[in-house]
């Protein structure tokens, strides 16, 4: 599996979580266009590495660059799972966020979540 499909897993998984909501619940989303270096990542089983990032947003809650200075936190922080998604503590009030951690154990792809009283959050992916 290649970096760009872990970028697009990651947003296919956001869409998973909204898939049971009225498409017109979701006011604003997409790819940001901010693409960011980082934390060197490597995936913890395909062993592809990188430094580069990328961020989505859904709702009307985050802008682009609110969503990549949370995300900016994220990717150093460490957290223990590496075959399941880890909760992170320290996200934004009233979301819930969750990451997979990388092959050193950092957050290098997750996504928060707020599910009421719309649909909003954002998401982040490793791409090469």
């Amino acid at each position: 599996m290649n970096v760009r499909h872990l970028s697009v897993a990651a947003i296919v998984l956001v869409g998973a979580l909204l898939s049971t909501l009225d498409a017109s619940a979701v006011t604003r989303s997409g790819l940001c266009a901010t693409r960011f270096s980082g934390p060197t990542w490597t995936h913890p089983t395909t062993g592809v590495s990188g430094s580069k990032y990328e961020v989505s947003t859904f709702g009307s809650a985050f802008s682009c660059k609110g969503a990549t200075k949370l995300v900016k936190k994220f990717i150093t922080e460490t957290v223990k799972s590496r075959t399941s998604a880890n909760v992170l503590t320290n996200g934004p009030k009233g979301d819930t966020c969750k990451a997979l951690a990388d092959k050193q154990g950092h957050a290098f792809s997750g996504s928060c979540l707020k599910m009421h009283p719309s649909p909003t959050g954002f998401g982040w992916s490793p791409i090469k």
